[in-house]
């Protein structure tokens, strides 16, 4: 019988109990991340959750998730009431669309993602590096500490703006931030409130959530005007929409925005944590270090790096790899099943929520043996060549799978290693950073370290 035919005797996936009228929604806000870990080493690899009266599936083992993502993805849409609420600040960007408004979009976009582009982009990448450590120098030369997790989100901020955009955003940045992260808070709040007020409810969260909208908006639609007003001097993906908008009435303004803030989000959240998440680990493991600056050594010879290196930085590149497995930015996704199906042996109703959390399939122990040990050697290329291709999905996969996946990747190993080459950084905090399940996943408290300059800039 085919996979997704459902048996006559199929069951109900096994799942705990909880509140009559909640479900499991107040053991989730307590502790996301330990309480989804908790159920499938309890139930298993597929597991039934209630949000409310709305039934979620939870799936870790890689042929299941390669079942929703990609074999039946057409019976599991991305759009759900539950990620409705990223709408409020993505709008109908590329992560909440669907269907033909999401291909046209994707379709757009995707040359701006081509390897033809990445020589131009990994210039900008390192040249933003270099400026961000040249501010870095008076904190250096005085012992004090930085916040390295913040930095490397204004780091990544810059990036895209440059390179994506064609802009230099650098006055936007601490303004984007501070608003980006009252809307991350809100929206994670949310996510994890079954009853949210409506945002036109005038409550206090609901006034600073619009207040910052508003200041979000602002800066992306002086952007937008930028690209109308000097069709000249800005490039990228805003000025191609701008200009594909002039024959195509589909393409609104609203759209136009929606597309950029989701761009702007997501090109640099993600990656800002996930460069902090990889200097945690080197920090908590000095042989990395060792083995990093050793590499840098050779490769480089004590130039700034460039787009021909990163292949050549294969040790770099692992510890990137290793990190994204432990500690995925995207740590959940979400897809809704549109009609019944059958998972293993178990009956999947439809309009249940399926939730895909890449922080647990990394962690499959059938998949990465002691999976909480930090070992960046799992990613050498005679070990990635056996990996089950749904085990490692920091990404996402299957037909949305994330489009700067490359660009993301690329600009974690030339930061890591232009910073690695001048700087040294000893963490300024006791014991272990906690993970915080935000939108993207976050270093709880940030990560202040010391610099320790290792020799003269270049």
């Amino acid at each position: 019988m085919a996979r997704n035919q459902v048996q006559p005797h199929a069951t109900r996936p096994p799942g705990p109990g909880g509140h009559w009228l909640l479900g499991n929604i107040p053991e989730f806000r307590r502790d996301p991340l330990g309480y989804l870990e908790h159920t499938v080493d309890e139930y298993g690899d597929v597991v039934e959750l209630r949000a409310g009266p709305q039934r979620a599936v939870l799936l870790r083992h890689p042929d299941d998730v390669q079942h929703v993502l990609q074999t039946s993805h057409t019976d599991y849409p991305k759009r759900s009431k539950l990620l409705d609420r990223l709408g409020l600040v993505l709008g109908e960007g590329l992560v909440n669309s669907e269907g033909d408004l999401w291909r046209r979009q994707r379709t757009r976009v995707a040359p701006f993602f081509h390897s033809q582009r990445f020589k131009n982009y990994t210039s900008t990448m390192v040249d933003e590096t270099r400026s961000t450590m040249d501010s870095w120098e008076p904190v250096a030369s005085e012992g004090g500490t930085l916040d390295v997790c913040e930095e490397m989100m204004g780091l990544a901020f810059r990036v895209v703006g440059k390179t994506l955009f064609g802009a230099d955003m650098t006055e936007e940045t601490s303004a984007a931030r501070e608003s980006i992260g009252v809307l991350e808070q809100q929206t994670n709040d949310r996510f994890l409130e079954w009853l949210a007020p409506p945002l036109w409810v005038p409550t206090k969260e609901n006034r600073s959530f619009r207040r910052a909208l508003e200041k979000l908006d602002g800066i992306v639609l002086r952007l937008i005007e930028r690209s109308r007003r000097e069709p000249s001097v800005q490039s990228g993906v805003v000025r191609a929409l701008v200009e594909a908008a002039k024959t195509d009435p589909e393409l609104t303004d609203k759209l136009i925005r929606d597309e950029t803030v989701t761009l702007l989000l997501a090109g640099h959240e993600n990656t800002g944590n996930a460069i902090a998440w990889v200097w945690y680990m080197i920090m908590k493991h000095p042989d990395v270090l060792s083995r990093i600056e050793g590499e840098l050594s050779e490769v480089l010879g004590g130039r700034p790096p460039r787009e021909s290196d990163v292949a050549s930085l294969e040790y770099t590149r692992m510890v990137v790899d290793e990190t994204l497995r432990l500690y995925p930015p995207g740590w959940m996704m979400v897809r809704n099943a549109s009609k019944e199906d059958r998972i293993r042996d178990y009956r999947i109703a439809p309009g249940s929520w399926m939730l895909i959390s890449q922080y647990l399939v990394h962690r499959h122990p059938e998949f990465w043996p002691d999976p909480d040990r930090f070992v960046p050697e799992r990613f050498s290329k005679a070990r990635r060549t056996s990996q089950h291709p749904f085990s490692y999905i920091p990404f996402g996969a299957g037909p949305r799978k994330c489009l700067g996946a490359r660009f993301a990747t690329i600009e974690m190993v030339l930061v890591i290693a232009s910073i690695a080459q001048r700087y040294r950084l000893h963490p300024v905090f006791d014991g272990d950073i906690v993970p915080d399940p935000f939108v993207a996943l976050a270093p709880r408290g940030g990560l202040p370290v010391r610099l320790e300059s290792r020799f003269s800039a270049n």
